[in-house]
């Protein structure tokens, strides 16, 4: 940092008063000017690095004066106010960082995945987040302003951009609508919210399918959030996944399975690189939220049912008997059989099979391991065995299974 730099009096003025960061880069991009006022843990600070480049970047693009709300990794907004000489970038004044809602789960969660956190920086990023000053969006476009006029010495009112860590373009200004407008908009966003979880927790998926006109007109209302439209089905997809996955679990399917199924979709969307993609995927999700509804609800079974197939879910590869089930439980083996028969549809013994023999399934799409491979991993020690379990099941052997299946 350089003591005699011009407009050091007056960082030092706006980090009293703001209690923010600001940074100062020269036309260069390098740092001439930091006052640290947040503490950001160690374990961020190559991020915020980031964020600092990618801003700088962006800005060196103008022409003209103007506040730059730019959301960084984390999910944080950073100001930025350019001091242009003659139409030519001199320095970039970045404030903050702020937050623009309350740093609930949802957003602590995603930002874990978004940038692949190991689970144990949830606590360091929520402490790191609950810190930071909440400002409403207005605040903090006078915030840029502020500091354009002091650092300009001049008291013009200059237009606000938006940009994201994504280096997307942003609408200059938010979309202005009128509060009825706004209003009829959130309630029509939440009473569609609540159907579509009603639909997908029965695991109706011809029901979910008629909602998806209502979808595409909320679609099309988020679509202003960026010039950037895949991004913005990409933001919209992440809001459909967490509600699929939360719509599940009230339909009765183990909490493991909804987390998979969400995080592999989470995963997936990223992935996408055109909207015709996205959209193939929606359906997919539909599909498979709706089928792990149907195939893994647990919602009527008696208690003692629905510890049993969850423990048979979670130890496939285990030995797994009637009366080994019957001793962990501690329950009558006779009594335990009827009980499931009559709740299930099915004897204890055929459903261990099919469950087998769906997770078998599951590893032949993939094409990761060989049959042996996978009839071990799922619990059938004798190969042979599982050809025949699984050609009753299936009308097909594993094998030309795997080659009509494989991704």
């Amino acid at each position: 940092m350089e003591n005699t730099h011009p407009h050091l009096i007056a960082c030092h003025m706006l980090e009293k008063a703001l209690a923010l960061d600001i940074i100062c880069l020269d036309s260069k991009g390098n740092t001439v000017i930091q006052l640290d006022n947040t503490g950001i843990p160690q374990l961020f600070e190559e991020l915020r690095n980031i964020d600092y480049s990618e801003i700088f970047h962006n800005v060196m693009e103008t022409t003209q004066a103007t506040v730059t709300l730019h959301m960084g990794k984390l999910g944080t907004t950073y100001i930025a106010t350019p001091l242009l000489t003659n139409g030519t970038l001199d320095k970039v004044f970045i404030v903050g960082p702020v937050l623009h809602n309350e740093p609930d789960e949802k957003l602590i969660m995603d930002t874990i995945f978004l940038n692949q956190f190991p689970s144990s920086f949830t606590s360091t990023l929520t402490e790191y987040l609950q810190s930071l000053p909440i400002n409403e969006m207005t605040q903090s476009e006078s915030i840029g302003q502020l500091v354009f006029n002091i650092i300009s010495e001049k008291m013009d009112n200059i237009p606000v951009e938006y940009t994201s860590s994504e280096t997307d373009r942003i609408n200059l200004e938010p979309k202005r609508t009128n509060r009825t407008e706004q209003l009829d908009q959130i309630v029509a966003r939440y009473e569609f919210e609540k159907h579509l979880i009603h639909a997908v927790s029965k695991g109706d998926l011809e029901e979910v399918n008629s909602l998806r006109e209502s979808e595409k007109q909320l679609v099309k209302s988020e679509m202003f959030i960026s010039t950037n439209l895949l991004r913005s089905y990409k933001l919209f997809m992440f809001t459909i996944n967490t509600l699929y996955s939360r719509a599940i679990l009230e339909g009765g399917v183990h909490p493991i399975y909804a987390h998979d199924l969400s995080q592999s979709f989470y995963i997936q969307i990223e992935k996408c690189k055109h909207m015709t993609a996205l959209a193939s995927l929606h359906k997919n999700m539909l599909e498979s939220y709706c089928n792990a509804v149907k195939t893994l609800s647990l919602l009527g079974y008696s208690d003692i049912i629905k510890q049993v197939i969850e423990y048979i879910r979670l130890n496939l590869a285990s030995p797994l008997s009637l009366k080994q089930l019957a001793d962990l439980f501690h329950v009558n083996a006779s009594y335990l059989s009827g009980l499931f028969s009559k709740e299930v549809q099915m004897s204890l013994t055929d459903f261990i099979h099919r469950e087998r023999v769906e997770e078998a399934k599951f590893h032949m799409r993939t094409g990761s391991r060989s049959i042996i491979d996978i009839a071990v991993c799922v619990g059938f020690n004798d190969s042979s065995y599982f050809t025949r379990v699984f050609k009753r099941l299936e009308g097909i052997t594993p094998s030309e299974y795997m080659r009509n299946h494989l991704y």
